[in-house]
């Protein structure tokens, strides 16, 4: 009978303390989660309506500047040659030779001379020069833009990467923190023969990576840090936006090469192959028996006797060039399609990761009113590993972003317009029904101040301003408002808006 009782008590004490240990294990892995859930949130809403990054180059760094510079010099340089050349011509004979030329025994011999080249190498010959080194610095205006967003593209390239690592080093920072605790929390189940030693050898991989991964973005931040714009140290995440398909075409001066052509007619005119020069020369010859002294004046004249193919290799060369430009033009589309198709792909997976996130949120809901009912160690578990796995959408979100934003400066790069705030505009992860357009536009009846108040009340208008109203558009931007802008719109003004809801209150 004692022995009975004992067994039934040690049976009873078994129980409890398993009981009480699952408690330890539920309650542990509840504030594990609690205490990491509070720090995971999914990027999807905007601080700000603006791109953080300003489309600036220090004339310093601009070759092109550089370029034309050297060129305006060379240009001025070749209008100032008038062609003038000074020669001199001194002889001594040593051997009383005889000199068939002058038919005398010369024992010194001196020649100046002053020659104005007219033609080749001359007057005629450096304007034309002059005037293909203007040319030269149109076609290098044309391309400015484009050199100037070559450059920022190099250094936005260091400065989103830096932005993205201060990202990655802040979540990888969590997650490790989070995988040392998961770490702990499996090693107690593993002791107690609840879980396969499988799911701890997973989580101790992980957390090796994560230092892993952790220490080189330290480093690359490190040698970077020096490079990035100043501008720039105060933004700490990176924003995902949307790209204004109608914005998105290539420049035409990416392709004009009319001045080039010019170059092409003026490197082959009629008169650069003749040679014409008008000379003034002083002569003083000393011989054995007198010495003479006379000035003399001449002209010069050469032109190449040969059959003559300018016209034909004129055409050959701006046929040449014009297939080259073609050809650019083609690469510079199939560059744009290719951005534009992988930045449209990109979105598509970050909102697919969005998506994600909220299947994972509601499973870990579900999880939770289960765990309520049932007090199981599983359930925790579950809700644990499901943490990790938001962990892995928004290493992902990072690693997408950084290709979003590569994307964009390739873009911004082909595109004319300087402005790379009207050229994108930020993304919204919720579906949001069109809405109808307005007109924001000066008005003597109602200031800027009592429509935007106005229009802000009402949710179902999106802003819209003609191109010429810029005291609209400054407006706009001084209060962060997105906007589009018009060349010409049917659609209502506020004010007419305004008008029409006050005549219907009127009624």
């Amino acid at each position: 009978m004692k022995s009975n009782v004992i067994l039934s008590f040690l049976i009873l004490y078994y129980g409890i303390s398993q009981a009480q240990t699952l408690n330890d294990l539920l309650k542990k892995a509840n504030d594990l989660y609690e205490t990491t859930n509070s720090t995971l949130v999914f990027p999807k809403k905007n601080t700000s309506p603006l791109f953080p990054f300003n489309f600036s180059i220090s004339e310093k760094r601009d070759v092109n500047y550089y370029q034309i510079h050297l060129k305006e010099l060379e240009s001025k340089q070749f209008k100032q040659d008038l062609g003038l050349v000074f020669k001199t011509n001194i002889n001594y004979n040593f051997r009383d030779a005889f000199d068939e030329e002058q038919n005398t025994f010369n024992r010194f011999r001196l020649r100046t001379e002053v020659e104005w080249n007219i033609f080749k190498n001359g007057f005629t010959h450096n304007r034309t020069k002059s005037q293909q080194k203007q040319n030269e610095i149109e076609h290098l205006q044309l391309q400015s833009s484009q050199v100037k967003k070559q450059l920022w593209r190099r250094q936005f390239r260091i400065d989103y990467n830096y932005i993205a690592n201060i990202e990655a080093i802040k979540l990888y920072s969590s997650f490790l923190g989070f995988e040392n605790e998961y770490f702990d929390f499996l090693n107690t189940l593993y002791s107690k023969s609840l879980i396969k030693r499988e799911q701890l050898i997973k989580v101790g991989n992980q957390i090796y990576i994560l230092k892993n991964q952790l220490e080189l973005i330290k480093k690359e931040n490190q040698l970077v840090k020096d490079s990035v714009s100043s501008s720039v140290l105060i933004i700490n995440k990176l924003p995902v936006f949307s790209i204004k398909t109608d914005s998105v075409f290539i420049s035409k001066n990416l392709y004009n090469n009319s001045y080039l052509q010019e170059n092409v007619r003026l490197n082959h005119k009629a008169i650069n192959d003749l040679s014409l020069s008008i000379y003034v020369n002083q002569n003083f010859n000393a011989s054995f028996t007198r010495s003479q002294y006379f000035p003399a004046v001449g002209i010069r004249f050469k032109a190449p006797i040969r059959f003559n193919k300018r016209q034909e290799i004129i055409k050959a060369k701006i046929q040449l060039l014009e297939a080259q430009e073609k050809d650019k033009k083609v690469g510079q589309y199939n560059i744009l399609i290719t951005q534009l198709n992988s930045y449209n792909e990109k979105l598509k997976d970050v909102q697919n990761q969005y998506k994600n996130w909220l299947v994972v949120e509601e499973r870990i809901r579900i999880l939770k009113l289960l765990k309520s009912e049932l007090d199981s160690y599983d359930t925790g578990l579950l809700i644990l590993q499901l943490t990790e796995e938001k962990f892995k959408i928004l290493e992902n979100i990072v690693q997408l972003k950084r290709q979003l934003y590569t994307c964009i400066s390739h873009l911004f790069q082909l595109c004319p317009n300087d402005n790379i705030q009207e050229f994108l505009i930020p993304y919204s992860f919720e579906n949001i029904q069109e809405k109808q357009t307005i007109i924001f536009d000066e008005n003597n009846m109602y200031s800027f101040n009592f429509q935007y108040e106005f229009i802000k009340a009402k949710k179902e208008f999106s802003i819209a301003v003609q191109k010429d109203n810029i005291q609209a558009q400054q407006f706009l931007r001084a209060k962060n408002i997105i906007f589009s802008i018009v060349d010409k719109s049917t659609s209502k003004t506020i004010s007419q808006l305004i008008t029409e809801e006050l005549e219907a209150l009127k009624r």
